[in-house]
């Protein structure tokens, strides 16, 4: 069986979505956001992580 890591990777297992992609009003203009709408992680280097951990470019794209 496939670690978890690998199912995400081939779209085996869901995450349950507790966040969102926020526009700002600062640069970087987009943030993850927690589910109660506080930043926590600017989108670059969080795209960057998704390109690097060898997930697909469809990932970042969608």
């Amino acid at each position: 069986m496939l670690d978890l890591h690998h199912q995400l990777i081939e779209g085996q297992a869901d995450v349950p979505r507790v966040g969102s992609v926020v526009g700002l009003d600062t640069i970087p203009v987009y943030a993850v956001a927690d589910a109660g709408g506080t930043v926590v992680a600017h989108v670059v280097p969080y795209l960057r992580g998704l390109i690097l951990d060898d997930n697909r470019l469809a990932t970042v794209t969608s």
